[in-house]
């Protein structure tokens, strides 16, 4: 699945996006730059669809009390990222406030944007399987 998820979204890129997609190799916000809505459409797709399905893999751990304890401990994880980038994204608002660094913007929205949906991939894995297994 995430190989798939990943020749896919490289199809997308190459066929979408000037140059074989050029721009998303130069790193950070290039590709938000040139195309914003299929920029964003390629970064969710790049990684929440493969952030879902390996956290979806690793709990389905057969025994319902270790995968609530595993939930636990990872949930306090995500929060701290979560909480890094809130951190991350306020302190380069400032700076671009401050210094005006207006090109910088479309770099601090594909960083927090990325941790962020791999993070959202994480509770997703996890309700997909408390769905599937019907432990709500």
């Amino acid at each position: 699945m995430c190989f798939l998820s990943y020749s896919l979204t490289e199809f997308y890129l190459q066929n979408i996006f000037a140059y074989n997609g050029e721009e998303y190799r130069k790193g950070a916000g290039h590709i938000l730059r040139e195309n914003f809505r299929s920029g964003l459409f390629f970064i969710i797709a790049r990684h929440l669809l493969p952030a879902t399905f390996i956290f979806s893999i690793v709990f389905l751990i057969p025994n319902t009390s270790y995968r609530k304890i595993l939930y636990k401990y990872m949930h306090v994880f995500a929060i701290l990222i979560l909480s890094l980038v809130c951190i991350y994204v306020l302190y380069k608002l400032f700076e671009i406030n401050r210094y005006n660094h207006d090109d910088q913007i479309y770099r601090v929205i594909e960083i927090a944007a990325t941790w962020s949906l791999k993070v959202f991939g994480f509770y997703f894995g996890y309700g997909l399987i408390k769905l599937l297994k019907n432990e709500f």
